[in-house]
């Protein structure tokens, strides 16, 4: 699918729909979501201690009256997000064209689907951060080439956003810092996993030479047992379970996109949606 088309479609699919941060309620009115602090909304979250200098309208008065307690009353913070897509540009993301497609074709859909609820949407790839009339061109001029798709952009960053990390996460990186460090300063840090069909279940068998695509030049010849097949699946299974479990210590889930090997079709876009529907990231208009 050329990249005109899939934004277009994108578009299109979009147009009913808007983006609700994961884990998170309806929220507010139309691109206000619930935060998970406490803020200025009309949403009671929590109480604490009154400290000298607080703003007395906020004491709970009838708690007093009841325990002689002075205690500040706290409302759920309310956000119109500002959401970033980071996109891992390294050349793995590219080795069939359904993968790179589907990384694509999410970060487009997604974008509408923030739009049509009031918040800001930001591409983040190549050390870069683009929002506005800046994010449709880097979008499209995305190429997926790298070795060092998973840098973090430098400054610039707004307070607290929603960060989504669309990666295959098919690095060495420690789990646990490289998490630690890309979820810093966000709001809600959603990883999502995109494999394509050939890398969860890997069809070659026999001798064969294997190349890494982010480091040109390398070769190793190998002859592949069912028998090594299947340790592979049970890596992958392992490595999964990792980042699922790192990404609930930072209070999120792990969101997965299966790609297909082919190029993407319309049909594979609905799926695309769907899934996301089905994890709560955008709900009907």
């Amino acid at each position: 699918m050329h990249r005109a088309e899939m934004l277009s479609f994108a578009v299109a699919l979009a147009g009913s729909r808007r983006f609700r941060p994961p884990d998170q309620g309806s929220g507010g009115p139309s691109g206000v979501f619930a935060g998970a602090g406490a803020g200025q909304s009309a949403d009671f979250h929590d109480s604490r201690e009154y400290q000298p200098g607080d703003d007395p309208r906020r004491v709970d008065w009838r708690a007093y009256a009841r325990n002689g307690q002075l205690r500040l009353k706290q409302f759920r913070e309310e956000v119109s997000p500002t959401v970033e897509f980071f996109l891992d540009t390294s050349a793995s993301m590219a080795l069939y064209p359904g993968k790179e497609e589907t990384a694509l074709f999410a970060v487009a859909f997604l974008r509408q689907a923030v739009l049509a609820a009031e918040g800001r949407p930001v591409l983040c790839r190549d050390g870069r951060r683009f929002s506005g009339d800046d994010f449709g061109p880097a979008w499209a001029e995305t190429e997926f080439s790298g070795s060092g798709g998973t840098d973090l952009p430098d400054g610039g960053a707004p307070a607290r956003p929603l960060r989504f990390f669309l990666s295959d996460y098919l690095f060495g990186d420690s789990l646990e810092s490289w998490f630690r460090r890309r979820a810093a300063g966000s709001l809600r840090f959603v990883p999502l996993l995109i494999l394509c069909r050939s890398e969860r279940e890997p069809p070659w068998r026999g001798r064969r030479r294997m190349f890494d695509v982010e480091h040109p030049g390398s070769a190793l010849d190998l002859t592949i047992t069912g028998e090594d097949a299947s340790r592979y699946r049970e890596r992958l299974k392992r490595h999964e379970e990792g980042l699922e479990r790192e990404a609930r210590r930072l209070g999120g889930r792990l969101l997965r996109l299966d790609a297909p090997d082919r190029a993407l079709d319309r049909g594979d876009c609905l799926a695309i949606v769907r899934r996301l529907a089905g994890e709560g990231v955008v709900t009907v208009r």
